[in-house]
């Protein structure tokens, strides 16, 4: 495994309309598998240990890149925090026999989340917001994959939605708060 974090910031006044921090964060990793070990010479022949799945877990199933830029603006009392998160494509091999493998591909997908808040004393703040604003859900599973846990009555075929996806499989989370400081 190979990689690279950078993060970087920046605070810009801008008087009487505010302040805002930026912040700018990305990483880069990549996981090769280059050798495999022999499986013990007690477990069963034709057993491997590190099969196409376990390898794609290790490789793909997390994205190679993923940067996120946010911002964060307070002006009185009023704030707004936003954040998009750019993650690369990811993907895993899973087999519903362990003989044919299917690749499952969750594609780049930006992910925005966005807070509102109002502090209406200065012991009670208002706040709106969205985790996921946009609604975004990864791919579903290969279909040839989900056909073959439904022909074998495979439990399985329940999941719709690839659970290795970065940004989860529920889709857009909307809040409202009310907070009490004392």
């Amino acid at each position: 495994t190979q990689g690279v974090d950078i993060v970087m910031t920046y605070a810009s006044d801008f008087g009487e309309y505010g302040a805002i921090d930026w912040s700018l964060a990305g990483s880069y990793t990549k996981t090769d598998v280059t050798r495999i070990a022999q499986p013990p010479s007690g477990l069963a022949a034709g057993v491997a240990l590190f099969d196409a799945t376990a390898i794609s877990d290790l490789e793909t199933a997390s994205p190679e890149y993923r940067v996120v830029a946010g911002a964060l603006w307070n002006a009185d009392k009023l704030s707004v925090n936003t954040k998009a998160t750019l993650y690369g494509p990811s993907s895993e091999m899973l087999s519903a026999d362990g003989a044919t493998y299917y690749k499952t591909q969750i594609d780049e997908r930006i992910i925005i989340d966005l807070d509102i808040s109002y502090a209406v004393t200065d012991a009670v703040t208002v706040s709106l917001g969205a985790n996921n604003l946009l609604n975004e859900v990864p791919e579903k599973y290969n279909p040839a994959l989900l056909q073959q846990y439904f022909q074998d009555n495979n439990n399985a075929a329940v999941g719709q939605y690839a659970n290795f996806s970065p940004f989860g499989i529920n889709g857009g989370y909307y809040y409202g708060k009310l907070a009490y400081t004392f």
